[in-house]
C-alpha cells in the first residue's frame, strides 16, 4: 500500500449463484441505496479483479473531466441488506490511472557508445527492451 492509497468500499450482494458489485461512492442513489451494480461475477475471487477494474475507470473518467475524486464513505455509514457484505478496494488511483490511460514518461539514460552502436546495428528498440527488462525485474505481467 502506498502514502497515495485511497479505500474506497463496494457492496457485494449475492443473489442465487451471482455476486453483484456496486461501488458505494459512485453508484450509490440519493436515498442511499445501490441500485445499480459496477459489475458481477458469479466467482467470488473474480470479483476483487473486476471491481477494481470498474473503480478505475470511474477514476479514470472523473480525472479527465478535470473532477476530485469523492471522499471514501465510512464503512460504518453503510447501509447493508442481509444478502450484502463490504468489499474495500485499496487503489493509488494515479498510479492506476496511468496504467489504464497508458502515459508514457521520456527517460534518459546513459550506455556506454560502443554498445549503443551494436545495439543499432541489431535494430534493438529501446523503449521495449527497457520496458521489458523492468517488468521481468519487478514481477510484472
Amino acid at each position: 500500500m502506498s502514502k497515495r492509497d485511497i479505500m474506497y468500499p463496494a457492496v457485494i450482494t449475492k443473489k442465487d449463484k451471482t455476486y453483484y458489485v456496486g461501488l458505494v461512492d459512485f453508484d450509490k442513489l440519493e436515498n442511499g441505496n445501490i441500485d445499480y451494480y459496477a459489475t458481477y461475477s458469479e466467482n467470488l475471487e473474480r470479483v476483487g479483479t473486476a471491481i477494481r477494474e470498474a473503480l478505475v475507470l470511474h477514476l479514470a473518467d472523473l480525472w479527465n473531466m478535470g473532477k476530485n475524486f469523492p471522499e471514501p464513505s465510512r464503512l460504518e455509514d453503510v447501509k447493508l441488506k442481509e444478502n450484502q457484505f463490504i468489499y474495500v478496494i485499496s487503489v493509488d488511483p494515479f498510479y492506476e490511472i496511468a496504467k489504464v490511460t497508458n502515459v508514457l514518461k521520456k527517460k534518459t539514460l546513459n550506455i556506454p557508445a560502443w554498445l549503443d552502436i551494436v545495439a543499432q546495428e541489431k535494430r534493438i528498440n529501446f523503449s521495449q527492451l527497457l520496458q521489458k527488462a523492468l517488468k521481468e525485474e519487478l514481477g510484472i505481467e
